[in-house]
């Protein structure tokens, strides 16, 4: 474990990988490196899988308990090389971002007149030094593991050797190891315009008392004609990291669970010691203005957050500069009244008499819960849309007149968008305030053709044959689509589940189709960040303990309970109830899925 790590391409979250990391606050006086030997000249370069064997064997084994932090200095080549794929992987497009973010200030300073150096602190393999040396006078990455440097410099290509530089050192006395591997009277290095790079979230590791020593120092050796340049990860994507990133990869960071998850600091601390923030860019600003510096460039790029910038002159820096504490705008945002009800989804979960907390749900506080789920999920809103109406096109092509019931209509959006399709389009909902309001915003036109009753979902049939005899023919006479939309499912509680999907399989009958519109797993995280957390009035305040991700499932201390569904749990419920799938589709933040009753056996 240590400050001095990662680039874009290697992994944050891997050089303190499970079990191998002991505490995230040593003391800065542990990061102090040994003088060095005289380097010796650099080899031919050779093979990843000769280079990591060598590596292996010329690294220090000690027979003694290691020093604190000793882990991080002898931490293996071959297990970062994992991390670094993994990265990759997750961050690729944010690397590309990153290296062509730097080669654009570095082709601008050569234009006017200036040759440039690069320098990195954190280079951990040096992925990111051996994709951006060409563009610079000499490039040089720095860690704090000799394992790392020593296999840096065997990947250094013939005739690099003088363009390419690894050095062995402390972030915390940058300028100091600078000035030893790169004496001043030689010109080279302090002759140039230099961008000092700390990329890949490097700064998102390093304990919060040493920071603000790194920063001074890549300042300082920056100087007033040179530029600062830092890559953080972006906080709008946490959530989205702490699932599919940390969590899919525990041997990352190690195993947690929720409680290791803060979202209102971005920020994920595990059992095994690992701790990562990520940054938002007004956090990123704050920083740097805080330490005196010019905001040259700031951009929210992807998945992360790319920031240039320079020391003002010492009469325009403020006397004191003071390293702003973890921040990012979900702290300025004042607690919202408790609430029990969230978008296009009912509230069910609550240990109150059944259904009672919904029945009673207000129609304008719905309203304002439909505005907020229309802006995370619009463009699923559309899908969803799309795949029933082509569905209902299809069966009418074939010679039948189509119906459509949906499970669950809140206050009747998706019926109003969707009933031009269908002969009737019959909304359901338990709660008599919404049904009483879709009722009021059906035009006379389309009374016939768009209906609303109130009833119990575990009792579909039968609210069915109430509401339109079977002897009138209209809804009977059709093949019915009956619909669950908007993760109306994922809140039911549990022990009620079954019977509602085996109603709607009755209702649909062995000619229907019953359609699912299912919140995405994949996308869990991201919305347990972004829309729940974003904006509590849905579901209530709650914090990290709240978040499962082995289940996708949140539960709030408001009694809200709502699980996000993937394609293969999606596909074993049909199946499980007997059912054909017909067609089964990851649709950005969700699943949709069509399946049909089997017709019984003779």
């Amino acid at each position: 474990m240590t400050v001095l790590r990662n680039s874009c391409s290697k992994s944050e979250t891997s050089a303190l990988k499970a079990k191998q990391v002991e505490t995230m606050e040593p003391s800065p006086k542990q990061f102090l490196s040994q003088p060095d030997a005289e380097e010796s000249p650099f080899k031919p370069r050779l093979s990843i899988k000769e280079s990591l064997k060598k590596c292996s064997e010329e690294s220090p084994k000690s027979e003694t308990k290691p020093k604190k932090n000793s882990k991080w200095e002898t931490f293996p080549v071959a297990q970062w090389q994992d991390a670094v794929y993994k990265n990759r992987a997750y961050f690729g497009q944010l690397c590309t971002d990153t290296s062509q973010f730097i080669t654009e200030f570095a082709e601008d300073i050569k234009l006017g007149g200036s040759r440039v150096s690069l320098i990195e602190v954190g280079c951990g393999t040096g992925e990111f030094i051996r994709d951006m040396s060409d563009s610079f006078r000499v490039a040089v990455g720095l860690d704090f593991n000799p394992m790392f440097i020593e296999y840096c410099k065997t990947q250094t290509p013939k005739g690099k050797e003088s363009r390419e530089r690894y050095v062995q050192g402390d972030a915390c006395q940058l300028v100091k190891e600078m000035k030893r591997y790169f004496p001043k009277k030689e010109g080279l290095l302090w002759n140039d315009t230099r961008i000092v790079a700390c990329v890949g979230n490097t700064i998102g590791i390093i304990p919060q008392e040493m920071k603000q020593k790194v920063y001074e120092q890549m300042f300082d050796l920056a100087g007033e004609t040179g530029i600062v340049v830092m890559a953080y990860w972006s906080a709008a994507w946490f959530g989205d990291a702490v699932q599919n990133f940390y969590h899919a990869n525990p041997d990352l960071c190690g195993a947690f669970t929720g409680d290791g998850i803060d979202l209102k600091t971005t920020t994920l601390k595990t059992p095994s010691g690992y701790c990562t923030h990520w940054t938002s860019v007004e956090e990123a600003r704050g920083v740097m203005e805080g330490l005196g510096a010019e905001i040259i460039s700031i951009k929210a790029m992807g998945k992360g957050v790319l920031i240039a910038a320079r020391r003002l002159p010492k009469q325009h820096r403020p006397e004191v500069s003071v390293l702003p504490q973890v921040f990012t705008a979900v702290d300025a945002a004042p607690e919202e009244k408790k609430e029990e009800k969230k978008p296009e989804a009912k509230e069910e979960g609550t240990s109150e008499k059944k259904n009672s907390k919904w029945e009673t749900f207000p129609v304008a506080q719905w309203q304002d819960a439909v505005y907020t789920n229309r802006a995370y999920f619009g463009q699923l809103c559309t899908d969803t849309s799309n795949f029933i109406t082509n569905i209902a096109e299809t069966i009418k092509l074939n010679g039948s007149r189509v119906s459509l019931v949906e499970v669950g209509c809140g206050t009747g959006e998706f019926v109003r968008d969707i009933a031009g399709n269908f002969r009737v389009a019959v909304g359901l909902d338990f709660n008599p305030m919404f049904i009483e309001y879709c009722s009021q915003q059906v035009p006379k036109s389309r009374q016939h053709q768009e209906r609303y009753v109130r009833g119990d979902a575990t009792k579909l049939v039968e609210e069915m044959e109430q509401h339109f005899p079977k002897k009138d023919g209209l809804l009977w006479n059709d093949t019915r689509i009956v619909a669950c939309v908007g993760n109306t499912i994922g809140i039911i509680p549990q022990e009620m589940k079954a019977k509602v999907y085996e109603q709607m399989l009755e209702l649909a009958g062995e000619n229907g189709v019953v359609i699912m519109a299912y919140w995405s797993a994949a996308w869990f995280g991201d919305a347990v960040q972004n829309f729940y957390h974003a904006n509590p009035k849905l579901c209530g305040p709650f914090t990290g303990e709240c978040i499962n991700l082995e289940t996708c499932t949140l539960k709030t201390p408001s009694g809200y309970c709502t699980h996000w569904t993937s394609v293969q749990e999606a596909r074993d419920v049909m199946e499980g109830f007997g059912a054909e799938i017909i067609s089964i589709k990851s649709m950005g933040k969700g699943v949709l899925v069509a399946a049909r009753k089997l017709k019984a056996e003779m």
